[in-house]
């Protein structure tokens, strides 16, 4: 109904950041409290940096790695109490959002005297999303935790197949994307690195920056990048921060769910400029910095051959 003055968020993920960009744009003054010591800590790490440059230039004041002891009222406003490295501090604000996660509403569906199990974290569901009642599946943001509604869209299509067509199909998240619609945008898709290495797989990397692809420049859009994790030619794994990441990453959704090799996204056109082809350059550039394989080296010696 009214535009507070000063707001305090918290909650630094997803959520309370894009909230925070749309009310700092709207000239309110705007506080974020995380309790991790950067911005997206499940992410590739070179993210936090980039998103609180981004964030703190427009004015938005980030406290990073804070525990909130309560929230009360004070003079007229609302308050908060934090513990940042041993000391305590008070942070006041005209409102304050919590921007912590969802609890899924499933208190009213009697699931105990349908024989469902389930926790605060949401219903209890197997692979193929069946719940413990035999005849009842479940998707959505009621079986978290990835509370999205492409993921939910996703889980819609494993359950009708299961329960009503009874094709087995089990959900599988390895490559589910996830996206931050701030400015800059932040696209992920399957493992960083961190995961991986977790996991034991060996990868490779690719890297391509907005500041050398010619649409950002353009666009003066020139913030963030995209690095792509590879293994065995193959993407497993993608993280873009940067205009319209969330636009660029399809294809790359594609190419990794198809299993499609690098040469296949090198050989395809794209259109220039566009900063899609940020994606073609971080191939290129990887496929370029590869060994010579036997014919490109006896296409080299024939042709070194011929002119000498």
């Amino acid at each position: 109904e009214k535009m507070p003055e000063s707001l305090l968020i918290a909650g630094g993920g997803p959520t309370g950041l894009e909230i925070s960009q749309v009310y700092a744009r709207f000239g309110c003054k705007v506080t974020v409290l995380e309790i991790s010591e950067r911005l997206l800590p499940e992410k590739d790490p070179e993210l936090g940096p980039i998103m609180e440059k981004a964030l703190s230039e427009e004015g938005i004041d980030l406290i990073l790695g804070c525990e909130i002891k309560k929230f009360y009222n004070k003079e007229g406003k609302k308050a908060a109490l934090v513990s940042l490295q041993g000391t305590e501090k008070e942070v006041m604000a005209d409102q304050i959002l919590i921007a912590a996660g969802r609890i899924p509403s499933i208190a009213t569906l009697d699931l105990k005297l349908a024989r469902v199990k389930y926790s605060k974290k949401g219903i209890t569901v197997d692979e193929h999303l069946r719940t413990t009642s035999p005849n009842i599946w479940a998707c959505g943001d009621a079986i978290g935790p990835y509370q999205s509604v492409h993921a939910a869209a996703y889980q819609a299509g494993i359950v009708v197949a299961n329960m009503v067509f009874r094709w087995p199909k089990k959900a599988n998240y390895d490559l589910l994307p996830f996206c931050v619609f701030t400015d800059p945008e932040v696209a992920t898709l399957g493992l960083t690195e961190k995961t991986a290495k977790e996991k034991g797989i060996r990868f490779e990397t690719a890297r391509f920056d907005f500041k050398d692809l010619d649409r950002a420049i353009c666009d003066d859009s020139e913030i963030g990048f995209l690095k792509l994790l590879i293994r065995k030619g193959k993407i497993i794994g993608a993280t873009c921060v940067g205009s319209d990441a969330g636009n660029i990453i399809p294809e790359l959704i594609l190419a990794a769910s198809a299993k499609l090799s690098l040469s296949k996204i090198s050989k395809a056109i794209h259109i220039y400029p566009t900063l899609a082809q940020i994606n073609l350059q971080a191939v290129n550039k990887y496929l370029s910095n590869k060994q010579p394989g036997p014919f490109s080296k006896k296409l080299a010696r024939f042709m070194f051959n011929l002119f000498n």
